[in-house]
């Protein structure tokens, strides 16, 4: 389709005219969707939890990349570079349909650049669909995590790998908003508080991340020689990795991060948050 559309414009310069107007727009439009497709692209690596939720798999090994300087100045340089690709398409020659979805690609770009003015950073955890709760459904053995494979098993075993150097680059920013005056609602931290305990306090056994060992037992794609030690080294990674990662962030929130919360509510209360407010 690339191809197509070069050659017509090709052709146009060559016999001495313009491109009719429906070979123009079509043209545009390619432009338009080849930027839609490699920001889907490159979004996938930079998000491998919806990238797993989407059915792409190659990423089911990862986790969030963890909160830097350098992945914040990274996915801003992103952000920017796609928002003046947009540049390049000529609005005026897109058919309707593709000028909603240029509007809505430039508005979702205009926001994200916006936003990074603000610290979001340092409020990376929430009571509401935050990684604690995300991470249990991913490894519960009933989402989209798959989980019928050795390969399988050894993805989610690194995934837990990378959900340990997450929590603890959460840790370190929520450390960085108790100094700057960045911090939650008490209220908020008191409703996360059961949320981590639960997985902190359940045994190997109990916990909800050793539903995928029925399935490893009921797999017929897994060589039977090698279930028993697959399941071992997949103990050992909830007794090592999440288990422990648990206890480390429901810790620093119980006797750190609550003291440090505030009493009031909502963005307006925060350094600068009425216009943060306003962004979001």
């Amino acid at each position: 389709m690339k191809k197509l559309g070069y050659v017509w414009v090709v052709l146009a310069l060559l016999m001495g005219c313009s491109p009719a107007p429906e070979e123009t727009t079509h043209t545009e439009g390619m432009k338009l969707h080849a930027i839609f497709d490699d920001y889907y692209a490159e979004s996938l690596a930079r998000s491998p939890i919806s990238a797993t939720y989407l059915g792409e798999s190659q990423y089911n090994n990862q986790y969030s990349r963890p909160i830097t300087k350098e992945n914040q100045a990274d996915d801003l340089a992103f952000e920017t570079r796609y928002f003046q690709k947009l540049q390049a398409v000529d609005y005026q020659l897109l058919s309707a349909q593709d000028k909603l979805s240029y509007d809505i690609f430039f508005h979702d770009r205009e926001v994200a650049i916006g936003l990074s003015e603000y610290p979001s950073e340092l409020l990376p955890i929430s009571q509401l669909f935050s990684d604690q709760t995300l991470f249990a459904v991913l490894g519960s053995g009933d989402s989209v995590q798959p989980f019928n494979t050795v390969k399988d098993f050894d993805n989610f075993i690194g995934r837990a790998e990378g959900f340990r150097t997450y929590m603890d680059s959460v840790k370190a920013a929520m450390y960085l908003g108790i100094n700057k005056g960045v911090v939650l609602p008490k209220i908020l931290v008191e409703k996360m508080l059961p949320q981590f305990e639960t997985h902190a306090t359940a045994s190997v056994e109990e916990s909800v991340f050793a539903g995928p060992l029925k399935k490893l037992n009921a797999s017929n794609d897994i060589p039977a020689n090698e279930k028993g030690p697959l399941a071992q080294r997949y103990k050992a990674m909830i007794a090592e990795v999440i288990i422990p990662t648990y206890q480390e962030m429901h810790a620093f929130l119980k006797d750190t991060y609550l003291p440090q919360a505030r009493d009031t509510a909502g963005y307006g209360d925060l350094p600068d948050g009425k216009r943060w407010y306003q962004k979001l």
